[in-house]
């Protein structure tokens, strides 16, 4: 199964989850199949989207300080993981913070089924 194909699956599993499944099969390449509870289902989901809003969003905003940063040595030294400049690292916590609000209405949405 291909990242792509494991994805799609990830999403089909949590899209059974909020239509109220209490448990949802699943196995991994070549594993028996095993009954998994919602709940472990929506963390595992929250723990992959969180990671993900988190790496692309850091991404693109280096991307934003790389695009307007002009002194050949800071660009020389950059690389993933620098620390932002404070401006678009406060930028990016507003963004992340407002994305786990999101996340968290969808847990109490789910929790309320």
């Amino acid at each position: 199964m291909t990242v792509t194909e494991k994805l799609a699956a990830t999403g089909d599993i949590t899209a059974a989850v909020t239509l109220g499944v209490t448990e949802y099969p699943y196995h991994a390449d070549g594993e028996k199949c095993v009954m998994y509870p919602a709940q472990d289902i929506i963390s595992l989901y929250v723990t992959y989207k969180s990671f993900v809003t988190q790496q692309t969003t850091y991404c693109n905003f280096l991307r934003v300080w790389l695009n307007w940063e002009c002194h050949q040595q800071v660009l020389g030294d950059t690389v993933y993981g620098s620390h932002l400049p404070d401006d678009l690292a406060a930028e990016m916590q507003e963004v992340l913070k407002a994305a786990n609000r999101q996340i968290q209405g969808i847990i109490g949405a789910l929790g309320a089924k």
